[in-house]
């Protein structure tokens, strides 16, 4: 995903931060811009323990397979796998079981394929914590989508001035789309 525009607390100039007036726009989004990556950690108490909203999720940085750090063996050890629309976890698990011995498994087109857990437990407590992960208020974040094609440094949210073109603002993003429903007889 790339953004147009950085996001800070503070007032900003051509869309970046003070001190990064040179940075190139478009730039691959931050984590932080687009997820409420606070909540992926949980609450932390005054004694450093988590409370009880932690979600527990790992975090890597997108390319980690690229770091020099990760040995060869696993870099070169990759499968490639199709799968159908609507599987659940445990079908899942079965159409990729001929590859367990690969370090890395890349899934060709995986949107619409997983429809959820078999387990009804497991399905609704995934589904309320991708939701709280997932689901992110922020206000204002600036997007070129809707711009009717604003030049770049354009004001963001409102015109400068009356007719001057502008990149809308959305507040956060909206809730993530239900998961697809499971093929028939699944």
């Amino acid at each position: 995903m790339l953004c147009y525009c950085d996001f800070m607390w503070k007032e900003m100039r051509n869309c970046r931060v003070g001190g990064a007036e040179t940075m190139r726009l478009p730039f691959d989004c931050p984590m932080d811009h687009v997820l409420n990556t606070p909540s992926f950690f949980g609450d932390f108490h005054k004694n450093g323990t988590e409370g009880r909203t932690a979600l527990g999720v790992g975090v890597r940085e997108p390319n980690f397979l690229l770091n020099p750090r990760v040995p060869a063996a696993v870099r070169e050890s990759v499968a490639k796998a199709a799968l159908g629309k609507g599987l659940n976890d445990a079908q899942i698990s079965q159409a990729l079981a001929p590859h367990a011995a690969a370090s890395i498994i890349e899934i060709d087109d995986v949107v619409g394929t997983f429809c959820g857990f078999a387990d009804g437990a497991a399905n609704r407590e995934f589904a309320e914590r991708t939701k709280q992960m997932l689901t992110y208020k922020r206000t204002p974040f600036c997007m070129m989508e809707g711009s009717d094609n604003a030049p770049l440094f354009s004001q963001c949210c409102s015109p400068r001035k009356p007719g001057d073109k502008f990149f809308p603002c959305i507040h956060g993003f909206d809730d993530p789309d239900p998961l697809p429903a499971c093929a028939a007889g699944r």
